[in-house]
Protein backbone atom coordinates (compact mmCIF):
# COMPACT_ATOMS: atom_id res chain seq x y z
CA UNK A 1 0.00 0.00 0.00
CA UNK A 2 1.87 3.06 -1.23
CA UNK A 3 -0.50 5.68 0.24
CA UNK A 4 -4.13 6.56 0.82
CA UNK A 5 -4.08 9.81 -1.12
CA UNK A 6 -7.60 9.21 -2.53
CA UNK A 7 -9.04 9.44 0.97
CA UNK A 8 -7.81 13.03 1.30
CA UNK A 9 -7.98 14.08 -2.36
CA UNK A 10 -10.57 11.87 -4.15
CA UNK A 11 -10.14 11.84 -7.95
CA UNK A 12 -12.92 13.64 -9.81
CA UNK A 13 -15.39 12.51 -11.11
CA UNK A 14 -14.83 9.11 -9.45
CA UNK A 15 -14.72 10.36 -5.86
CA UNK A 16 -17.52 8.10 -4.61
CA UNK A 17 -15.93 4.97 -6.11
CA UNK A 18 -12.45 5.87 -4.86
CA UNK A 19 -13.70 6.35 -1.31
CA UNK A 20 -15.71 3.11 -1.45
CA UNK A 21 -12.62 1.26 -2.63
CA UNK A 22 -10.52 2.59 0.23
CA UNK A 23 -13.08 2.12 2.95
CA UNK A 24 -14.32 -1.34 2.00
CA UNK A 25 -11.87 -3.23 -0.19
CA UNK A 26 -8.66 -1.88 1.30
CA UNK A 27 -9.87 -2.42 4.86
CA UNK A 28 -10.68 -6.04 3.98
CA UNK A 29 -7.33 -6.56 2.26
CA UNK A 30 -5.43 -5.14 5.24
CA UNK A 31 -7.33 -7.44 7.59
CA UNK A 32 -6.68 -10.59 5.52
CA UNK A 33 -3.04 -10.03 4.47
CA UNK A 34 -0.31 -11.80 6.41
CA UNK A 35 2.10 -8.95 5.69
CA UNK A 36 1.59 -5.43 4.35
CA UNK A 37 4.43 -3.36 2.87
CA UNK A 38 4.28 0.45 2.86
CA UNK A 39 7.09 2.92 1.97
CA UNK A 40 7.07 5.30 4.95
CA UNK A 41 6.31 5.49 8.65
CA UNK A 42 3.75 8.18 7.78
CA UNK A 43 1.81 5.79 5.50
CA UNK A 44 2.10 3.06 8.11
CA UNK A 45 0.60 5.39 10.72
CA UNK A 46 -2.28 6.29 8.36
CA UNK A 47 -3.13 2.61 7.85
CA UNK A 48 -3.22 1.99 11.61
CA UNK A 49 -5.20 5.13 12.50
CA UNK A 50 -7.72 5.16 9.68
CA UNK A 51 -8.18 1.48 8.85
CA UNK A 52 -7.32 -0.29 12.10
CA UNK A 53 -4.51 -2.25 10.41
CA UNK A 54 -2.56 -4.60 12.69
CA UNK A 55 0.79 -2.86 13.39
CA UNK A 56 2.45 -6.24 13.78
CA UNK A 57 1.79 -7.07 10.13
CA UNK A 58 2.95 -3.74 8.67
CA UNK A 59 6.49 -3.42 7.30
CA UNK A 60 8.06 -0.13 6.19
CA UNK A 61 10.24 -0.63 3.09
CA UNK A 62 11.44 2.77 1.81
CA UNK A 63 11.80 3.45 -1.88
CA UNK A 64 15.28 3.89 -3.31
CA UNK A 65 16.96 5.69 -6.20
CA UNK A 66 19.19 4.57 -9.03
CA UNK A 67 22.82 5.21 -8.11
CA UNK A 68 23.32 6.45 -11.70
CA UNK A 69 21.55 9.67 -10.65
CA UNK A 70 24.78 10.69 -8.97
CA UNK A 71 26.66 10.64 -12.30
CA UNK A 72 26.70 14.08 -13.90
CA UNK A 73 25.57 14.15 -17.57
CA UNK A 74 27.95 15.51 -20.21
CA UNK A 75 28.25 19.23 -20.81
CA UNK A 76 26.86 18.66 -24.32
CA UNK A 77 23.74 16.94 -22.97
CA UNK A 78 23.13 19.69 -20.41
CA UNK A 79 23.64 22.43 -23.01
CA UNK A 80 21.28 20.71 -25.47
CA UNK A 81 18.51 20.47 -22.86
CA UNK A 82 19.06 24.07 -21.80
CA UNK A 83 18.75 25.26 -25.41
CA UNK A 84 15.75 23.05 -26.23
CA UNK A 85 13.68 24.43 -23.33
CA UNK A 86 15.21 27.94 -23.16
CA UNK A 87 16.38 27.42 -19.58
CA UNK A 88 18.17 30.22 -17.77
CA UNK A 89 19.82 29.22 -14.45
CA UNK A 90 19.67 29.34 -11.53
CA UNK A 91 16.74 26.93 -11.77
CA UNK A 92 14.23 26.20 -9.01
CA UNK A 93 12.98 22.72 -9.94
CA UNK A 94 9.57 21.22 -9.17
CA UNK A 95 8.85 17.58 -10.13
CA UNK A 96 5.22 16.50 -9.86
CA UNK A 97 1.98 16.16 -11.80
CA UNK A 98 -0.72 18.82 -11.61
CA UNK A 99 -2.90 17.34 -8.87
CA UNK A 100 -4.37 19.26 -5.91
CA UNK A 101 -2.14 17.69 -3.23
CA UNK A 102 1.00 18.72 -5.16
CA UNK A 103 0.21 22.33 -4.21
CA UNK A 104 1.44 23.77 -7.51
CA UNK A 105 -0.75 26.89 -7.50
CA UNK A 106 0.83 27.79 -4.18
CA UNK A 107 4.29 27.06 -5.65
CA UNK A 108 3.68 29.66 -8.37
CA UNK A 109 2.56 32.21 -5.79
CA UNK A 110 5.59 31.50 -3.59
CA UNK A 111 7.97 31.85 -6.54
CA UNK A 112 6.24 35.08 -7.58
CA UNK A 113 6.70 36.37 -4.03
CA UNK A 114 10.40 35.39 -4.08
CA UNK A 115 10.91 37.23 -7.38
CA UNK A 116 9.08 40.33 -6.16
CA UNK A 117 10.37 40.52 -2.58
CA UNK A 118 13.82 38.92 -2.81
CA UNK A 119 14.72 39.69 -6.43
CA UNK A 120 15.87 36.14 -7.09
CA UNK A 121 17.29 35.47 -10.59
CA UNK A 122 16.71 32.51 -12.93
CA UNK A 123 13.59 30.46 -13.58
CA UNK A 124 11.08 28.10 -12.01
CA UNK A 125 11.01 24.78 -13.91
CA UNK A 126 7.98 22.50 -13.57
CA UNK A 127 8.44 18.90 -14.75
CA UNK A 128 5.15 17.02 -15.08
CA UNK A 129 2.94 20.12 -15.17
CA UNK A 130 1.51 21.57 -18.37
CA UNK A 131 -0.69 24.19 -19.95
CA UNK A 132 -2.84 25.17 -16.94
CA UNK A 133 0.21 26.16 -14.90
CA UNK A 134 1.77 27.95 -17.85
CA UNK A 135 -1.35 30.07 -18.26
CA UNK A 136 -1.48 30.81 -14.54
CA UNK A 137 2.18 31.88 -14.60
CA UNK A 138 1.38 34.28 -17.45
CA UNK A 139 -1.48 35.78 -15.43
CA UNK A 140 0.92 36.36 -12.53
CA UNK A 141 3.23 38.24 -14.89
CA UNK A 142 6.01 35.65 -14.64
CA UNK A 143 6.15 35.03 -18.39
CA UNK A 144 9.59 33.69 -19.28
CA UNK A 145 10.45 33.16 -15.60
CA UNK A 146 8.44 29.88 -15.52
CA UNK A 147 9.07 26.89 -17.79
CA UNK A 148 6.51 24.02 -17.85
CA UNK A 149 8.21 21.00 -19.44
CA UNK A 150 5.38 18.49 -19.01
CA UNK A 151 6.41 14.83 -19.07
CA UNK A 152 10.04 14.32 -20.08
CA UNK A 153 12.21 11.25 -20.86
CA UNK A 154 14.11 9.82 -17.91
CA UNK A 155 17.45 10.98 -19.33
CA UNK A 156 16.14 14.57 -19.48
CA UNK A 157 14.84 14.35 -15.90
CA UNK A 158 18.29 13.12 -14.82
CA UNK A 159 19.89 16.08 -16.62
CA UNK A 160 17.52 18.71 -15.24
CA UNK A 161 18.24 17.52 -11.67
CA UNK A 162 21.93 18.20 -12.30
CA UNK A 163 21.23 21.51 -14.03
CA UNK A 164 19.09 22.94 -11.22
CA UNK A 165 20.04 24.92 -8.13
CA UNK A 166 17.36 23.58 -5.74
CA UNK A 167 14.39 21.18 -5.68
CA UNK A 168 11.17 22.66 -4.29
CA UNK A 169 8.74 19.95 -3.16
CA UNK A 170 6.03 21.44 -0.94
CA UNK A 171 3.21 18.93 -1.38
CA UNK A 172 0.38 18.71 1.15
CA UNK A 173 0.52 14.90 1.27
CA UNK A 174 2.84 12.14 0.00
CA UNK A 175 3.09 8.43 0.60
CA UNK A 176 6.85 8.78 0.18
CA UNK A 177 8.11 11.69 -1.96
CA UNK A 178 10.47 10.08 -4.47
CA UNK A 179 11.57 13.36 -6.19
CA UNK A 180 13.06 14.42 -2.84
CA UNK A 181 15.29 11.36 -2.75
CA UNK A 182 16.11 11.58 -6.47
CA UNK A 183 17.25 15.19 -6.04
CA UNK A 184 19.38 14.24 -3.05
CA UNK A 185 20.94 11.40 -5.05
CA UNK A 186 21.82 13.90 -7.79
CA UNK A 187 23.46 16.27 -5.28
CA UNK A 188 20.69 18.87 -5.33
CA UNK A 189 19.67 20.77 -2.15
CA UNK A 190 16.01 20.28 -1.25
CA UNK A 191 13.25 22.45 0.23
CA UNK A 192 10.26 20.35 1.29
CA UNK A 193 7.18 20.27 3.51
CA UNK A 194 7.39 19.74 7.25
CA UNK A 195 4.56 17.17 6.98
CA UNK A 196 4.33 13.38 7.07
CA UNK A 197 6.56 11.37 4.77
CA UNK A 198 8.28 14.52 3.48
CA UNK A 199 9.39 15.47 6.98
CA UNK A 200 10.48 11.87 7.51
CA UNK A 201 12.67 11.97 4.38
CA UNK A 202 13.92 15.51 4.79
CA UNK A 203 14.60 15.92 8.50
CA UNK A 204 18.29 16.67 8.94
CA UNK A 205 18.89 16.59 5.17
CA UNK A 206 16.56 19.25 3.67
CA UNK A 207 15.15 22.68 4.47
CA UNK A 208 11.72 21.99 5.99
CA UNK A 209 8.94 24.57 5.56
CA UNK A 210 5.24 25.04 6.19
CA UNK A 211 3.73 24.31 2.72
CA UNK A 212 0.99 26.89 3.28
CA UNK A 213 3.18 29.79 4.51
CA UNK A 214 3.96 31.99 1.50
CA UNK A 215 6.61 34.08 3.23
CA UNK A 216 8.40 31.09 4.73
CA UNK A 217 8.64 29.19 1.44
CA UNK A 218 9.67 32.33 -0.48
CA UNK A 219 12.40 33.13 2.07
CA UNK A 220 13.66 29.52 2.00
CA UNK A 221 14.06 29.67 -1.80
CA UNK A 222 16.11 32.85 -1.56
CA UNK A 223 18.21 31.51 1.33
CA UNK A 224 19.12 28.23 -0.34
CA UNK A 225 20.03 30.05 -3.58
CA UNK A 226 22.43 32.52 -1.93
CA UNK A 227 23.79 30.75 1.18
CA UNK A 228 26.68 28.60 -0.08
CA UNK A 229 27.56 26.98 3.31
CA UNK A 230 23.89 25.99 3.74
CA UNK A 231 23.80 24.56 0.21
CA UNK A 232 26.92 22.46 0.87
CA UNK A 233 25.47 21.12 4.13
CA UNK A 234 22.20 20.18 2.43
CA UNK A 235 23.96 18.52 -0.50
CA UNK A 236 26.22 16.43 1.75
CA UNK A 237 23.39 15.42 4.09
CA UNK A 238 21.13 14.67 1.13
CA UNK A 239 23.65 12.37 -0.54
CA UNK A 240 23.97 10.39 2.70
CA UNK A 241 20.18 10.16 3.02
CA UNK A 242 19.78 8.95 -0.59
Amino acid sequence: VHDIIHLYYPPRPRAVWALAYLRLILRSALRRARCVITPSRASRSDLVKLFGADPGRLRVVPEGVDSELGRRPSVEQLDALKEAHRLKPPLVLVVGNDKPHKNLDFVLRAYHHAVREHRIPGQLVLVGAGERLRERAERLGLGGRVRCLGRVPRADLHAVYHMSAVLLHVSLYEGFGLPILEAMGAGLPVITSNLGAMRELGEGAARLVNPLDLGEVSAAIERVLVDDPLRRRLVEAGRRRA
